[in-house]
């Protein structure tokens, strides 16, 4: 049995955020969301699938270049494998990763590797955009609006795990970014997850696969 340090929100008491994209890197929404948040001069984490990076390693390498965080979100939903997927980080940037987002936010996925992710974070979230339903720009805003607080992990994407997803998913993010972060600038400091104060549970895996 072993216990994993599983977070989903920061400081309640610090007037931060963190905005994180999941399922990237993509070559149709990654860049663009990168020149948004350089436009206001924001830095966030991003959860990457290691199948992705092995296609878009060029992708990747901006992300680090522009000072965001990358965060390691398993090989693919499929197969899982955090591992792997650090591999490619390390192999593409020189750097290992050492923040976690299990697909699905299912633990499940972490019981496997649990001797690899002992000295990790694991991190979820405590606001889901929705932005991969079929639902309205407008009612992707409301999710985020009407849950976010101080210490909010938000969740976005700006990639697809499912190929004939990839060229459409996260459209509706990179629409409406500007505004989200316009409004949030006010009120909250904009941070990477590996600035904030997380707030960490104890995870005990009693499974190895």
């Amino acid at each position: 049995m072993s216990n994993l340090r599983v977070a989903s929100f920061g400081n309640r008491n610090r007037k931060e955020i963190a905005l994180t994209f999941d399922d990237g890197p993509s070559p149709y929404f990654t860049q663009k969301i990168l020149d948004t948040l350089d436009s206001f001069n924001i830095k966030a984490t991003f959860f990457v699938i290691g199948k992705r990076c092995l296609e878009y390693p060029e992708i990747l390498k901006e992300i680090k270049q522009g000072g965001h965080l990358i965060g390691n979100h398993t090989f693919s939903h499929k197969e899982g494998d955090f591992e792997r997927c650090n591999n490619e980080i390390i192999r593409i940037t020189g750097e290992a990763s050492n923040y976690v987002r299990p697909p699905f936010y299912d633990l499940s996925f972490c019981e496997g590797e649990s001797e690899y992710l002992q000295d990790k974070f694991i991190v979820t979230g405590d606001v889901d955009s929705k932005d991969y339903l079929s639902i309205s720009q407008e009612e992707v805003i409301k999710n985020v609006l009407a849950n976010t607080k101080n210490g909010s992990i938000i969740d976005f994407h700006d990639g697809s795990e499912i190929d004939d997803d990839l060229k459409t998913r996260a459209q509706k993010t990179v629409n409406i970014l500007p505004e989200i972060i316009t409004i949030f600038h006010n009120q909250f400091n904009l941070v990477r997850v590996d600035a904030m104060d997380l707030q960490f549970l104890d995870f005990q895996s009693v499974s190895e696969k």
